[in-house]
């Protein structure tokens, strides 16, 4: 293939539910760059089930916080009000974090956003998923992560071509309005320096919230340089939590506040407490703590109070507690995060390249990739449309299928089949490319598990795969910015098309009418 490919150390399959704790895992650990494009990020309370939307975007909050270059980029579908509103929310949640993050803006014929990738220092995420509940817990998703310096520049070069292109307008300058910048971390010089959100912190307050920030996680190992920009982040968090409007936006939900801010605040009040607070005997010959004075720790106190009140406090009524369930449930992630790499060092073995398919570069490639077809073509894809005599682009790769039928290849292709309410319209979209493939010969299945398989996956001979957010439609291939990835690996193949592969998703389906 002519194809610009490269070498890749690793790629690990994540198909459905597995994304998401691979993803957080990944974010952890970035020590660079975490630079995500997601067509549909949706953290609405109403539809963020499981708040796992909202913890996602905290956890690119906390590596912003400790330094990382994070920024995002989210979709600006105008034509569809709902995803316009989730990714309106999405965007003010993350400018309440302090986190950048730009709406797509397109370029040439590109004016819509359809891409789902992120990179993470070396690492290449492409594939199916939205940061949506839908897409993290309840369809049938594919996505890849490749560890490849060269293939993570290239996608890195492709994101600040759409960065720069996505020119902050107002309150969508990287989390402040023009009118009233977010405080610079570090001292500030003179004593009129302001307490409020728009301006900067007084001296005491930096450098107790400073203190804190470097003796609070040994882990990080943050100096007071190091230290001040999550010092200023944990201030304006405490002004969140405590009501005060930040930089006089909406307040973000204090719900997604982590354990390690409430961890924080506490070792940094005992810290700054006074002398008396560092153990007094009392009557009872226990320490008796103090009320701190100084005006740094009075600060702190009220921190503490106002984020164990927003997350670790039964709710009125006898309401669940936020934060120890949001933590266990952390948990559990970590746990099935480090499962997975047991089995994505099982199941990536070698992988012989990779490249990147950008937009519509992907017909020529999938093209190229069926005509090569020798002995087996298998196929997932939630959109397939065909319209025989047509001038579909799509006309193209249904016909190269059945093309490779005629050659004698075994060819399974799995669409998608609405749910009873769905809103896609999936079987009408894909009925003619059903039915074509049908009279072909070729072994073609509608995905009866009752749920959506949002999947865009190909597979020929056992070793070639194509996979990202591309379907077979003219708006993929013609003017929505897709991203996908090319890879050969034999492993990886047969972990994604054996028994438990996502190609095993195709069952018996009834005669289509």
């Amino acid at each position: 293939m002519n194809q610009g490919v490269h070498r890749v150390d690793s790629a690990v399959p994540m198909p459905s539910r597995d994304y998401l704790p691979y993803v957080l895992s990944l974010i952890d650990r970035a020590e660079r760059a975490v630079l995500a494009t997601v067509f549909i990020i949706d953290p609405r309370p109403e539809t963020d089930l499981g708040e796992n939307v909202r913890l996602l975007l905290d956890t690119l909050a906390r590596a912003h916080w400790r330094g990382v270059d994070v920024r995002v980029i989210v979709g600006n579908s105008s034509q569809t009000p709902a995803i316009e509103l989730a990714d309106r929310v999405a965007r003010r949640y993350l400018e309440g974090l302090g986190v950048p993050c730009r709406p797509y803006a397109g370029g040439g014929a590109y004016g819509s956003l359809h891409s789902k990738y992120l990179v993470v220092d070396d690492v290449a995420v492409v594939g199916s998923h939205n940061w949506s509940h839908q897409a993290l817990c309840l369809d049938d998703e594919l996505s890849l992560a490749v560890r490849s310096k060269d293939l993570s520049g290239e996608l890195r070069a492709v994101f600040e071509r759409d960065w720069d292109r996505a020119a902050p307008r107002g309150d969508e300058a990287g989390g402040a309005p023009a009118s009233a910048p977010a405080p610079k971390p570090g001292p500030q010089t003179g004593p009129e320096a302001p307490v409020g959100i728009g301006g900067g912190l007084p001296r005491d307050l930096e450098q107790a919230l400073i203190g804190l920030a470097t003796t609070s996680h040994p882990a990080l190992a943050l100096g007071p340089t190091e230290a001040a920009p999550l010092a200023s982040a944990l201030y304006r968090l405490a002004a969140l939590v405590g009501g005060e409007p930040l930089d006089g936006g909406p307040l973000a939900d204090p719900a997604g506040l982590s354990a390690f801010v409430v961890a924080a605040a506490d070792q940094g009040l005992r810290r700054h407490r006074t002398g008396a607070a560092a153990g007094t005997a009392d009557a009872t010959g226990g320490s008796a703590a103090a009320e701190p004075t100084e005006p740094a720790a009075r600060m702190l106190a009220e921190v503490v109070a106002a984020i164990k009140a927003a997350t670790l406090d039964p709710a009125p009524g006898g309401g669940r507690a936020i934060l120890p369930e949001k933590a266990a449930y952390i948990g559990r992630l970590s746990q099935r995060a480090a499962a997975l790499k047991v089995f994505a060092d099982a199941a990536s073995g070698e992988v012989d390249w990779a490249g990147l398919v950008s937009r519509s570069a992907y017909l020529d490639v999938a093209t190229r990739l069926l005509r090569s077809a020798q002995r087996e073509v298998k196929i997932v894809m939630f959109f397939m449309t065909y319209r025989r005599g047509g001038s579909l682009p799509t006309n193209l790769l249904v016909e190269e299928v059945a093309a490779a039928r005629r050659r004698g290849c075994e060819v399974t292709v799995v669409l998608d089949l609405d749910r009873p309410g769905d809103p896609y319209g999936s079987r009408h979209i894909n009925l003619a490319a059903y039915r074509y493939l049908r009279s072909q010969d070729v072994n073609v299945t509608w995905d009866n598990r009752g749920w959506v398989t949002h999947t865009k996956l190909l597979v020929v001979d056992g070793r070639d795969i194509l996979c990202g957010s591309h379907n077979w439609t003219a708006g993929s291939l013609r003017t929505y910015d897709d991203q996908s990835l090319v890879l050969r690996s034999s492993a990886l193949a047969a972990a994604l098309t054996g028994a438990q592969g996502v190609t095993a998703l195709a069952l018996p389906a009834p005669q289509a009418g």
